[in-house]
């Protein structure tokens, strides 16, 4: 927990300095299809990607805030909460892989965040498990067995 926190912390203080890219009003342009991607998997992990831009960690950490609380999907993990007002104006409900990441939840499924411990976590891919099984669910829904 300490350790999000202060992950978050050099975040914000790093947003300062970066300028966060507007939310378009176009969501059918790239620029949304983008920010909505990485926002989901925020959304639907509790944790933030790695590996992403300097603009876009800004934009993420302006419109996600630590908690106390487990934020992932399954209720196990992470404790980085997208606010409310942006899980409705980037329609993150109805992602393709916030709506398949669910259905797997609600089927006993577990959120890995990463790999192992030392894996990057990219923000087009949800990783599951359940008994010995693993999948991937991907940005656009679709599903992977494996990882």
């Amino acid at each position: 927990m300490q350790a999000m926190q202060a992950i978050h912390s050099v975040i914000t203080r790093h947003r300062a300095r970066t300028p966060a890219p507007a939310i378009p009003a176009d969501h059918t342009s790239k620029e949304f299809k983008d920010i909505q991607d990485r926002a989901a998997y925020v959304y639907a992990t509790g944790t933030y990607p790695t590996h992403l831009r300097s603009a876009m960690m800004a934009l993420l950490s302006k419109i996600a805030r630590v908690g106390h609380e487990p934020a992932s999907l399954d209720g196990r993990g992470g404790v980085i909460h997208v606010d409310q007002e942006m899980v409705r104006r980037l329609d993150l409900d109805n992602h393709p892989m916030v709506t398949k990441a669910r259905e797997f939840v609600k089927a006993g499924w577990k959120i890995q965040v990463a790999r192992d411990i030392k894996a990057r976590r990219p923000y087009g891919k949800v990783f599951l498990y359940r008994d010995n099984q693993q999948m991937t669910v991907q940005a656009d829904g679709s599903i992977k067995e494996g990882w």
